[in-house]
This record gives structure tokens, sequence and C-alpha cells, in this order.
């Protein structure tokens, strides 16, 4: 398994240890490039502005805490292939904690199954709010 890291995201790095990050240099081809640039187009897309998440589904505003991380992942690439900024990425990282740590709890313990990505509202799996949430 190749793990991907780098001490500088202009510099992309694969290892086959994850403890070591230098042991092979390789630069993305045109062709991931291609598909980097495409992967992220997703994300951009379905970026809900008002809390920071983003759609599980192109168009539907709804995700689990799956998909929450789903995007993480993607910002955090992004950032390292140089697909978005540094302005960029601070602005949804912050966007995103805020409303991470404003959702509201099932039973004020744990989070619900899925939220509305545009609200951060509790919602059902038809994505119809819901006060209690389903687990």
């Amino acid at each position: 398994m190749l793990f991907a890291c780098s001490l500088n995201p202009t510099t992309p790095v694969l290892s086959q240890n994850s403890n070591s990050c230098s042991n092979i240099t390789i630069p993305l081809t045109s062709e991931e490039q291609t598909y980097a640039r495409a992967a992220w187009q997703y994300f951009v897309k379905n970026y809900q502005p008002a809390t920071g998440f983003t759609n599980s589904t192109g168009g539907y505003p709804s995700g689990t805490l799956w998909d929450m991380g789903n995007y993480l992942m993607a910002l955090n690439a992004a950032r390292w292939l140089n697909l978005t900024d540094q302005a960029d990425f601070d602005a949804r990282l912050n966007k995103f904690l805020t409303s991470l740590s404003n959702l509201k709890l099932f039973e004020d313990a744990l989070p619900n199954k899925v939220y509305n990505a545009a609200t951060g509202q509790m919602v059902d799996y038809g994505n119809n709010p819901i006060e209690r949430g389903i687990g």
C-alpha cells in the first residue's frame, strides 16, 4: 500500500512506509493531475457555503459523518496537490469546523445518522427535518 505524504504541499511524495515520507518521490502524472482536478470539482460543485459541508450525492444536500470525513480528506488532498490555495482551504475548513461544532446531537449524546448538508439540521433518510433525530 502506498501512502501520500510530504512536508511541502507543492511536492507530492509516495511512500511504502507510513513512517517515512521521503523514500520515493513521484510527482503526479498529467493524467493523474486531470483525475485529481476532476475529483476535487465534485466537492466544489456540491459545497454548501452556509455550513461548509458538501452533499453526499450530487445536488442532494444530505450527508452523514462518513461523508463529512470524505470531504475533509478531499479538502486536505486538494490543498496538498495545489488544487486550492491556503486562503480557500482555511475558509472552507473554518466554516466546516464551526458548523460541525454546532450540530445538534441525537439525544444530546451522539451524532445523528444524517444531516442536511445545506442547513446542518438533523434529518431522516428522506432529508426531512426531524427534531429527535434517527439515532
